[in-house]
């Protein structure tokens, strides 16, 4: 039975790797949408934090340094630290993930509404959906902000015109981390009050294209 079991498990950690990376775009679901109302200047609010996220590479890597990943290759992304205080909703699973910039990002908060205008975002072309925050879509992340990013020329062909293309990632903490939902204060109804992106920490990948070569002549050294 093990003999059969274990090629299985071991099929879908290597299916999971391959399909890394999906983007998804982060949008308030339309019933999470309302007016919202003043906020009371004498309240205070626990803000959440979106902790830390380090690449490490994987050890039969081609590539040499985590900012420049070769096609074909892979990274892990840890997370570490971080706090999801101030969830609107207790119903719902937060968690942190990694929003898609295409320079570096400079607004942390405190709110949905100014995270969403970051002017660096980078736009997932093929959503259907209006204009949002791209992230990994879980399943390919964990809520504890693990997962891992793979050069399958993605990044190249849907924005770099197939050539080298460099894009920042940031942590950040999402309400509702199984539909990637911003979530509404019950009070006031703004949308993800205590959202957070560590714009401190975020950092840029270069992904990289193969490097091919034909004609060589080899040259004798003296």
């Amino acid at each position: 039975m093990k003999r059969i079991i274990f090629p299985f498990i071991l099929f879908l950690s290597i299916t999971n790797i391959l399909v890394a990376q999906v983007p998804v775009q982060m949008q308030p679901s339309a019933e999470n949408i309302r007016p919202v109302l003043p906020v009371d200047p004498g309240s205070a609010r626990t803000g959440a934090d979106a902790g830390l996220g380090t690449p490490f590479l994987f050890p039969n890597a081609n590539s040499t340094d985590v900012n420049f990943l070769c096609l074909g290759d892979s990274m892990d992304i840890f997370h570490s630290g971080g706090s999801l205080l101030g969830d609107p909703n207790p119903l719902t699973i937060p968690g942190y993930n990694y929003a898609w910039y295409q320079c570096a990002p400079t607004v942390s908060g405190p709110n949905w509404t100014s995270i969403l205008n970051d002017p660096c975002h980078l736009e997932d072309p093929f959503s259907f959906i209006p204009p949002g925050i791209t992230v990994v879509e879980p399943p390919f992340i964990t809520p504890d902000g693990n997962t891992v990013f793979f050069n399958q020329s993605y990044f190249q062909t849907t924005y770099g015109a197939g050539g080298p293309y460099e894009v920042f990632f940031a942590p950040i903490t999402v309400d509702d981390f199984a539909n990637s939902d911003p979530e509404p204060d019950p009070m006031t109804l703004e949308l993800g009050p205590c959202m957070d992106v560590n714009v401190a920490d975020a950092f840029s990948v270069v992904y990289l294209n193969e490097i091919t070569g034909s004609n060589f002549v080899a040259a004798s050294c003296y």
